[in-house]
């Protein structure tokens, strides 16, 4: 049985604020510059990575987790006394592996690279299962920074060959979509648009790709002659989950005009898993770019 980390997308059911009207950003004479390190995740052998980004959290040292696929950022229970967190009086309902309910706690200020933010929310949630077999591997799951950071920021460039993340100090207005507009945000969820007309959620924080069952029930007969079925464990925020899935060599896939090929990408036969580009994907291009003010993600191949 394989076995994989995937922090699927924190996507809460309850209202909350939205990252404009919560998060305060620093003023900045210079434009934002963050220095990113890609660590290796997961059992060996897995070949999961994540991006890690050096950075203080109410002015002492931390490590985060981006996760542009989590609507919000995350910390576990252990790290709230540490980092001086103030926790809120009221609780939401959040879906990762499986619904669970998690309190909200805030942080005075974030900092990363050039870039500081004051009262910022996290949910307080853990990955772990009580089975040291997973949780170990499960550090990177502790401190997480979600989507709010690249709302924040409006157009963001991951540079994967400099490790750097990169964004003006004065976010443009948000504009209308267009023609080239890619990205959209439907109840909660980013997706980019890959193939005319596949919709996928761009999740720097799951460690593999993959295409729901609304995929394989489409092409289930390419997908099986093409592979073979295997069972695979995720783990994340809300526990373990197990999965069919098959896996499809040198998946080739288009975004704004620009093509790259995944050397493999996985499908899911059965309903609850959502289509996204994880980095194993990202993590072979030389940049991507997020612009949340223009609705459009655009990549640049190696």
């Amino acid at each position: 049985m394989v076995y994989r980390l995937l922090l699927l997308s924190a996507l809460m059911t309850a209202q909350t604020a939205s990252a404009q009207s919560f998060y305060e950003r620093e003023p900045s004479r210079y434009d934002v510059e963050m220095h990113f390190d890609i660590d290796s995740v997961g059992p060996p052998g897995s070949r999961g990575v994540a991006l890690r980004l050096p950075g203080t959290l109410n002015g002492r040292r931390a490590t985060f987790t981006l996760d542009t696929g989590a609507s919000t950022s995350v910390v576990s229970p252990q790290l709230i006394d540490r980092y001086g967190l103030r926790l809120l009086n009221d609780s939401v309902s959040v879906e990762g592996m499986d619904t669970v309910t998690v309190r909200r706690a805030v942080a005075d200020s974030l900092t990363i690279g050039l870039l500081t933010l004051r009262h910022v929310p996290f949910l307080v949630a853990s990955a772990e299962t009580g089975d040291e077999a997973y949780d170990r591997y499960l550090d990177h799951l502790q401190l997480v920074v979600g989507r709010p950071l690249l709302e924040v920021l409006g157009k963001t460039t991951v540079d994967f060959e400099t490790h750097l993340i990169t964004a003006p100090r004065r976010p443009k207005k948000k504009q209308k979509r267009t023609r080239r507009s890619n990205l959209d945000l439907v109840d909660n969820v980013l997706t980019v648009t890959a193939n005319d007309s596949l919709q996928l959620i761009p999740d720097l924080g799951a460690t593999h790709s993959a295409l729901d069952h609304t995929y394989y029930n489409n092409n289930t007969a390419s997908v099986e002659a093409a592979s073979r079925a295997d069972t695979v464990r995720y783990v994340g925020i809300g526990g373990i989950v197990t999965a069919v899935e098959y896996a499809l060599s040198d998946f080739p896939l288009r975004i704004d005009r620009k093509s790259a090929v995944l050397p493999t990408m996985t499908v899911h036969s059965t309903a609850g898993y959502e289509s996204r580009l994880g980095m194993d994907f990202f993590s072979r291009l030389r940049r991507v770019v997020f612009d949340l003010r223009r609705w459009r993600l655009s990549i640049v191949p190696k």
